[in-house]
């Protein structure tokens, strides 16, 4: 995601959207026709292209993870698009720095020794100004 310049901090496009799409390629490759029966009352059901030589599962999960990404990816781009033109997709680069804990909630989310700690003459002085 760091190549392609797209900001994903908690890494949710390898979690969600690879490792997802490799579960529906890792059942068109390795679906067992008896499972496939058992889990769906279609006539004809097929296995795995390993299982069973048919390659119509994966086609279809490959069709399906497409078809996904596209629409996933259209809608998202418009409206990160509509996002940015309104300068709401950023916060500014000081409260960035600072942490969103402190300027939308007054306070840190976890509290360290720093924290605990008496504040200075200087810090309570400052304190005292704000």
């Amino acid at each position: 995601m760091l190549k392609l310049g797209i900001d994903d901090p908690l890494d949710a496009a390898s979690v969600h959207g690879a490792c997802g799409a490799w579960g529906v390629i890792y059942v068109g490759l390795m679906a067992n026709q008896d499972f496939i029966k058992e889990a769906y009352t279609f006539a004809n059901p097929t296995g795995g292209l390993f299982q069973e030589g048919k390659g119509d599962l994966l086609a279809n999960g490959i069709l399906g993870i497409v078809v996904i990404s596209a629409w996933t990816i259209g809608l998202m781009g418009i409206f990160f698009f509509i996002l940015s033109k309104l300068n709401m997709l950023r916060i500014p680069e000081e409260e960035e720095e600072m942490g969103l804990d402190i300027s939308h909630h007054g306070g840190h989310a976890y509290e360290t020794e720093e924290d605990l700690k008496e504040p200075s003459d200087v810090e309570a002085v400052k304190v005292q100004e704000d």
